[in-house]
């Protein structure tokens, strides 16, 4: 068993990358949300003087205001996460390149291999956070453990800029009081599952048999049971390996909720025309289409329907995705974030041999080729001139989106 997993986790990353820049603002309590203009705006990140105010990610400007008025508020700048994310991962691969992304503030490193040249793993954490801080002026926190999942639980223990180590010897006392809630698997489905079983923390979790965790959640059981009892034995990716891709996916939080028909179709052109971007850079095609429905109450929503035939093509997603909604959504409840995600992926091998096709399939296929060819112009042009240069003429003055995406998927 690997006994140098990290877990590095930048602290506050959206709010400290804004401070580098603004070191006027950093004795102030700060908060980079999607609309500061609005009340109804998002939290995405929060620094350290506005969490001593009760502040939270997730929660509305108004809320927030509420709790520190005197919260200064910031617009999210995407291009400069991106930009920092990158030089934080150069860092962690000059350590090891088994170095696994986990969304763009955090990754996991196997350092198991690099001990003769860097030293413990635990010297390792602490080198990296140094470099970081040093090299970025950003802090982070690390988890050092023998799992990815403890590894993580480690990085959120003591926060910020610090370095857990939850080794054999200690795991139970640290991990085993904590909230089920705390491992990564443990959704909102799974903890009511667990709730059910009288399980409240970690320990409670770990007392329950492999049998009846395999009878409550099949296969999954297993794992979760080798997960809690120390026994798991996790693979950390090559950062260089190409990742196997079984879903895209593009999903938004709005400035404020939606409830009107004219809106959601407008959402959905969106996240329909980001993820099949995404397919056609892919190279890949989508024959599964799925709708993902978040309430203000946070209550998830999914539906998803299989498509007739392979496609890239943004209409054709775009015209499911509305279809799955109007079929399973009722008017007027009120809707804070969508997803559009797509999946059943193959390469994109389609030829262009009208010529086998009857006539009315030929015009069927005409038809499908022309939404390809205009999707690939639309492509070359915003690659061209950027973003903006061109939009669907039904998207003026939509200003639901904040200028931050919360992407989903398996590619990044």
């Amino acid at each position: 068993m690997k006994e140098g997993i990290l877990h590095c986790d930048l602290d506050n990353f959206f709010a400290s990358a804004e401070l580098i820049s603004r070191p006027e603002l950093r004795t102030f309590p700060i908060a980079v949300c999607g609309n500061p203009s609005s009340e109804h705006g998002i939290i995405l990140s929060k620094n350290e003087h506005a969490k001593k105010f009760g502040v939270k990610t997730a929660e509305t400007v108004f809320d927030a205001k509420n709790k520190c008025p005197d919260l200064i508020l910031i617009p999210p700048n995407r291009n400069k996460y991106i930009k920092y994310s990158y030089y934080v991962r150069n860092i962690f691969l000059r350590y090891t390149d088994l170095v696994e992304p986990f969304g763009i503030d955090e990754a996991w490193l196997d350092v198991s291999g690099s001990s003769l040249a860097f030293g413990s793993p635990e010297t390792i954490a602490f080198e990296i956070k140094e470099k970081t801080k040093k090299e970025l002026g950003l802090t982070l926190s690390a988890g050092v453990s023998f799992n990815k999942v403890f590894a993580k639980i480690g990085s959120d223990y003591k926060k910020p800029d610090s370095v857990t180590v939850i080794n054999k010897n200690n795991y139970k006392n640290i991990i085993y009081p904590l909230p089920v809630d705390s491992l990564l698997f443990v959704g909102s489905k799974t903890k009511s599952k667990l709730r059910n079983m009288d399980v409240r923390t970690v320990g409670d979790l770990a007392n329950i048999s492999r049998w009846d965790l395999i009878r409550k959640f099949g296969k999954y059981g297993n794992t979760i049971y080798d997960i809690v009892s120390g026994n798991s034995d996790d693979h950390v990716r090559n950062y260089y390996e190409k990742q196997i891709v079984k879903s895209i996916g593009n999903g938004q939080t709005f400035y404020h909720n939606i409830k009107n028909k004219q809106d959601v179709n407008k959402a959905f052109l969106v996240l329909s025309e980001r993820t099949a971007l995404r397919l056609r850079k892919a190279g890949l095609l989508c024959n599964c289409v799925k709708i993902t429905i978040k309430t203000p109450g946070l209550i998830s929503f999914d539906r998803q329907k299989k498509m007739r035939k392979p496609t890239d093509v943004t209409r054709d997603i775009y015209k499911q995705a509305t279809e799955i909604f109007e079929d399973s959504w009722k008017y007027p409840t009120n809707i804070r974030m969508l997803a559009v995600t797509v999946s059943g992926l193959s390469e994109n091998g389609i030829g262009n041999q009208l010529e086998l096709f009857p006539v009315d399939k030929r015009v069927e296929h005409e038809s499908v080729l022309l939404y390809k060819n205009l999707d690939r112009t639309i492509d070359d042009i915003r690659e061209k001139f950027g973003n903006d240069s061109i939009d669907s003429a039904s998207l003026s003055n939509f200003e639901l989106f904040p200028g931050i995406s919360m992407d989903y998927g398996d590619i990044e």
